[in-house]
């Protein structure tokens, strides 16, 4: 007998999106990299301290994802960053995806001015632009994540007249394979591509 799994159900399964898995865009880790895409969608994804406005975007097999905060006030970790001016960049980012998408609705006032997920299905398809670059730590090596993934740091630049194709700069970072848990000191040779041995 198997495996039971609590809190998934047949129906779960066969209604799950069958969507081919994303590779992040071809990066350098010296120089901030342009590219196009086009908006796969747009969600309000729930934090514990601040909710965001999450934009995903894709062209070909590339996939990239961008967040603004709904609140740019809100400073996670201050440790002595100058406040006016992540304010400033925080507000900057929000103010250039809802303006670009047309998202916002404004109060007869005009000094209120709300987010309308109403509008969220008129962005999908529309084409725009992004800068990518790899994150280095203090040493300026590159910085992966605890999965084996290469940290990005990725910036909204605004709509494109059309999707261009993706071209890899000169320099561009290889992707590096996620490290499989199962590669350990005790156990056989890997399952897939997707692993390499530690």
């Amino acid at each position: 007998m198997g495996i039971q799994i609590s809190g998934v159900t047949r129906d779960i399964i066969e209604n799950a999106p069958a969507k081919p898995r994303v590779r992040t865009f071809p990066f350098s880790t010296s120089k901030w990299i342009t590219h196009y895409a086009q908006v796969d969608s747009i969600e309000i994804q729930k934090g514990k301290f601040v909710d965001y406005l999450v934009l995903k975007g894709r062209n070909g097999e590339y996939g990239v994802r961008l967040s603004a905060q709904l609140d740019p006030s809100f400073i996670a970790n201050d440790f002595g960053l100058n406040r006016q001016e992540v304010v400033e960049r925080n507000t900057d980012r929000l103010v250039k995806i809802l303006k670009a998408f047309d998202l916002a609705v404004f109060e007869e006032s005009g000094e209120g001015v709300w987010l309308e997920p109403d509008r969220f299905p008129g962005a999908v398809g529309k084409a725009f632009m992004f800068s990518i670059k790899g994150a280095t730590d203090d040493y300026g090596q590159p910085k992966f994540s605890d999965r084996g993934v290469a940290v990005t740091w990725a910036a909204f630049k605004g709509l494109a007249k059309e999707l261009m194709p993706v071209v890899a700069p000169r320099d561009a970072a290889p992707e590096k394979p996620v490290a499989c848990a199962l590669n350990s000191y005790n156990a056989d040779a890997p399952y897939g591509d997707d692993c390499i041995p530690f």
